[in-house]
């Protein structure tokens, strides 16, 4: 079974979110994407939806008997992009930045997990309590549900906060891994489990890449170049509607 992880300094100490929770939000971001999208994706008569502009020729969506019904399909699977003025777009951002811009706090949060957990976003120890904080937010509201392992993340949060919470996906590399480690094998091998992660993390803050979980930049972070399915709309009325 798939996990999101949450590791400790303490090998023992980590918490776990079902994978299934992560489909989940998969499923709810392309929803939301989709949501923005359906009034430019509707042929009325011999008008033709404008957002047939972002699919190349030859996509089958053209050539569906329902194009409505193909294009949400294909952005949902986004494995595609679509182009825009001779641009190519990327659909996980594009989903990701939508989710996140008109998402509430946990929403923004499931985005960030989803997006950045098999690279290892983290959270500060400063800063556990605020994370817990929008995942009780989150557990109120029913937005991230029961059984999922929300709670143990919420307790190992509220542990401490004297040091960082990293994540990882199952199926990739856990945390701490050899790819943040600058020196020989040999070295690695005969370190204790707290100083891997020590040594890891810094490597891991350096690297910048905005995968720290704060709230100095919540409310503006986005993903890539920060397009989404709003600005996407905005451009196909400025381009193509007559």
């Amino acid at each position: 079974m798939s996990s999101i992880y949450f590791h400790s300094t303490n090998r023992y100490r980590y918490a776990a979110l079902r994978g299934s929770e992560r489909v989940y939000f998969g499923m709810l971001f392309s929803n939301i994407t989709w949501a923005v999208l359906e009034f430019v994706a509707e042929d009325w008569g011999r008008e033709r939806a404008l957002l047939r502009k972002v699919f190349p020729p030859g996509h089958y969506a053209h050539n569906s008997a329902n194009f409505q019904e193909s294009a949400k399909q294909s952005l949902s699977v986004g494995s595609t992009p679509i182009i825009l003025n001779g641009k190519e777009i990327e659909i996980l951002p594009l989903v990701l930045n939508t989710a996140y811009t008109m998402g509430s706090e946990p929403i923004k949060l499931a985005a960030r997990l989803h997006g950045q957990c098999e690279i290892h976003a983290y959270v500060k120890g400063e800063n556990r309590q605020w994370l817990a904080n929008i995942i009780r937010q989150g557990r109120k509201t029913k937005i991230f549900r029961d059984g999922m392992g929300w709670d143990s993340v919420i307790a190992l949060l509220e542990e401490g906060n004297d040091s960082p919470i990293v994540t990882s996906y199952s199926g990739c590399e856990e945390f701490p891994n050899y790819g943040y480690w600058e020196g020989i094998k040999k070295e690695w091998q005969d370190l204790s489990f707290a100083e891997r992660f020590d040594k890891c993390f810094s490597n891991l803050e350096k690297s910048g890449g905005g995968l720290e979980l704060k709230p100095d930049n919540w409310g503006t972070f986005y993903f890539r170049d920060g397009f989404d399915a709003n600005q996407l709309v905005s451009k196909l009325y400025e381009l193509y509607q007559d």
